[in-house]
């Protein structure tokens, strides 16, 4: 397949998404596109439906492969959690998103109406869960403490996703960082409670 991928690549131009394509099928030698793979085959994960595991997008598919990838390198950054095994990261990530897919089952599935699925608010909203993981480390230790994380996301009740609520101008990486930090203060992660 490798070799039927680079052949086709050398007889014509490439599509920038067809590159991106073959490097993420590379799943056994890189963590992020298997854990990517992962998030769109899993029944239980909240990708599953509206995930594409091509780099097209499709009614009720906005979120293709290459959108979880740069996603999960914003969630795993700076968090301290390379010890924690693929199936452990991809346990935590579903936690995450399934708590957001309970708390908004309606805004998760309306991508026309609401903002929460776009890709600008799930990066700002694994950015936000990276500085949980970090925050949520058992003291002298690797380890998450899997409770006070949960009790952090669940924080995040309330928020308006609708389209043209207080995200209807978000659009690129500093808005997703505006986002995670304001996403980041209400989890309130600094105090204990």
């Amino acid at each position: 397949m490798k070799k039927f991928n680079s052949l086709i690549l050398l007889i014509r131009k490439p599509k920038v998404s067809e590159l991106l394509s073959v490097n993420f099928f590379k799943r056994e030698h890189d963590e992020l596109s298997w854990i990517s793979t992962e998030l769109l085959i899993l029944n239980d994960s909240p990708f599953h439906h509206i995930g594409s595991i091509t780099s097209k997008r499709s009614k009720g598919r906005h979120i293709t492969l290459q959108n979880l990838y740069r996603m999960l390198k914003y969630f795993f950054k700076d968090t301290g959690v390379t010890n924690l095994s693929k199936h452990e990261k991809v346990d935590i990530v579903l936690v995450f998103f399934n708590i957001m897919r309970q708390e908004y089952p309606h805004e998760w599935m309306n991508y026309k109406e609401y903002k929460l699925t776009h890709i600008v608010c799930l990066d700002a909203l694994a950015m936000a869960a990276s500085k949980a993981l970090s925050n949520c480390k058992k003291e002298n230790s690797t380890q998450i403490d899997h409770q006070k994380f949960i009790k952090s996301v669940t924080r995040l009740k309330r928020i308006d996703w609708s389209r043209d609520g207080p995200f209807k101008y978000l659009k690129g990486i500093s808005s997703s960082k505006t986002l995670a930090s304001e996403l980041f203060d209400i989890m309130n992660l600094g105090k204990e409670s």
